[in-house]
Parts: C-alpha cells; structure tokens; sequence
C-alpha cells in the first residue's frame, strides 16, 4: 500500500457521527447456520471471548458437531418423533429466533473485539516515539506487545472472514495501514475515533478523549468525557471519567484567570505610561 493511500486516512472521518460512523462499518453475510468455532479470542479476552465461543456454537447442533434432537426433528420432516405436544409447531421458529440472536451477538462481539484492538493501536502509535530512546527494556516490552497485537489483530480478522465480514472500503484501507511500520500509521487521535465509530461505549469514548486532550484539544476532549459518561459506565471508569473532566474544568478555569491577571497587569502598565 502507497503511504500516501495512508495519508487520506487523517481526514476522512472528523469525528463520531453517524455519517463518520457509516465510513467504518463491517457488514455480516451469515451463509448458514454454522459458524466458525474459533476461540482465539477467549485467550486475549476473558469474559468477552467466552461469550463468542459460545456465540459460536450452532443452536442445531451439540458442542460436538452433531445434529441435536430438536434438529433431527426438523431436518427429518416429521419423521422422527416430536416431543414437546401442541407446541412443538413453533420449535422451528423458535430456533430461527434462536440463530439470528446467535448472530447479532456475534456481530457485536466481533465489533467489539475490532474496536478494542484499534483502541490499543492507538496507545502504541502514541508510546511509539517514546517506547525506548534510552531504555532498552522498555524497547523490548514495547516490541512485545506490538508483536502481540499484531498476532491478535490478524486472529480477529480471520475469524471474522470466516463469519462473513466485510469491512467498507474505508476501513480496509486502514486495517491495511496497519501492517505498516507504526511511524507510517495514522494518529493515535484518528485511531481512537475509528474504534470509536466501530464501539461507542464508554471506554472507547474516553479514549478518544485522552487523545484529544494529548493533543491539546480541550474542547473536544471535554465533550467526549460528558459522551463517555452520558453511555453509562461501570462505576470505577465513572470515577475516573469525572475525576480527568473536573481536572480539565479547572484546568480551563486556571488559564482563564491567568489571562485576566496578564490582561490587567498590560492595562495597568498602559495607564502608568500615559
């Protein structure tokens, strides 16, 4: 990929909206009713991952491959006995409802989990710069983890090929950027606006802001903490979300009065002039 293909990215997406958000988006073609099994992502994770292996598993089959009782039923035609009396007309559809909510969820994971690696591209653009110069152990750590990612980057996207993925052509480009040198990725700020889009949960919104507030942009930063805190955080990121908004209000109340003070100090030197 030409680096100036890569230089586009900075300015397609100025910031969480929903036409922003249409840019980066990953549309699932589900060809039938088994999905991949892969639990990659339970080893980087947690709770997360476990939740996808088990979104994995086909509601028609056992955690073993094969076809289920219910199933039989219903692929036989009636031939095998049904159980469950006057109710067992609406199995059918209950196991549809079943496997599309069996597929929206996996949807989100994979979302999720894409957001999350994008949001952790972001700090190793950011700690690029600084990830050694003259610590060689830090060098090394930073390396580690660029390694990782780039290992768990490459889990996610198969698996989501595997699941029917596809990403617009906005976010192709910038997944192919990515495998890139990190000096040639876009912007930490960029980056947390992608997994943003991709994610709008509070995490990912306080991220952004951080980005925002390294690069000096305290009003954007600003109305990200009240957006992070507007999705409803667990306790604890809400602490610390007000806790980072309070320090830049009074932050911003700080160069205010400064500005006052050097305002009247230059009108008073003025006045003794004249």
């Amino acid at each position: 990929m030409k680096l100036e293909s890569v230089n586009t990215l900075h300015a397609t997406a100025n910031d969480v909206s929903s036409s922003a958000a249409a840019e980066w988006r990953v549309e699932f073609n589900f060809a039938g009713p088994s999905f991949s099994r892969g639990e990659h992502i339970g080893a980087n994770t947690g709770a997360n991952g476990a939740a996808l292996a088990g979104a994995r598993l086909d509601p028609l089959h056992d955690a073993h491959g094969a076809l289920n009782a219910d199933a039989r039923d219903e692929l036989c035609g009636g031939a095998l006995p049904c159980s469950g009396g006057a109710d067992s007309t609406n199995a059918p559809r209950e196991r549809a409802v079943r496997l599309r909510g069996a597929e929206l969820e996996l949807e989100r994971l994979h979302l999720e989990e894409l957001a999350r690696l994008l949001g952790q591209a972001a700090e190793l653009r950011w700690t690029s710069g600084a990830s050694g110069a003259h610590d060689p152990a830090a060098a090394a750590r930073w390396s580690g983890e660029l390694a990782a990612w780039r290992t768990a980057l490459a889990d996610e996207l198969r698996a989501a090929r595997l699941d029917g993925a596809r990403h617009s052509r906005a976010l192709e480009e910038l997944l192919r950027a990515l495998g890139l040198d990190v000096a040639h990725w876009p912007t930490p700020r960029h980056l947390a606006r992608v997994a943003a889009s991709l994610h709008p949960s509070a995490r990912r919104r306080a991220a952004l802001a951080r980005a925002a507030q390294r690069e000096r942009d305290f009003s954007s930063a600003r109305a990200e903490y009240r957006a992070a805190l507007a999705c409803g955080p667990a306790p604890r990121l809400r602490r610390e979300l007000e806790r980072e908004l309070a320090a830049l209000d009074s932050g911003r109340l700080a160069a205010g009065s400064r500005a006052s003070r050097t305002l009247e100090g230059a009108a008073l030197r003025g006045s003794a002039q004249s």
